[in-house]
């Protein structure tokens, strides 16, 4: 009987109607905090990265080779740049203030979709 009502329980707790609802789970709220602490030195190794690659991009000794990737490394690098510093940006504004529930899952969004594009990003670097 008693494991009949915890899964009862279990199940009311998980339904798509909770799921579905405007209340964020403070799991996820604490899971965004976490990945905000950790996301400056993150992004900025990740900087520090782009720099000794696109670094070692030009130090390709065929000057032919180098002349014909390196407009492609370039935009690579400024790209990849961009939302690596907009992740910083997007850090610094999470922590500048005291933000609602709603603001935090936002702000985690837009961690997320920034997080995916500088992913795909460092995808086509190979």
């Amino acid at each position: 009987m008693l494991i009949a009502e915890h899964n009862k329980t279990v199940r009311s707790r998980f339904s798509i109607q909770n799921l579905l609802s405007r209340q964020a789970p403070q799991v996820e709220i604490k899971q965004i905090e976490m990945a905000f602490l950790a996301s400056t030195k993150n992004l900025a190794a990740g900087l520090l990265a782009v720099l000794v690659i696109f670094s070692g991009i030009l130090n390709i000794p065929s000057p032919k080779e180098n002349k014909e990737i390196l407009p492609y490394a370039i935009s690579w690098a400024f790209t990849l740049t961009f939302f690596l510093m907009r992740g910083i940006y997007l850090t610094k504004a999470f922590m500048h203030r005291t933000l609602s529930d709603e603001e935090k899952l936002h702000f985690g969004r837009r961690l997320a979709a920034n997080g995916a594009i500088a992913g795909f990003l460092w995808g086509g670097s190979s």
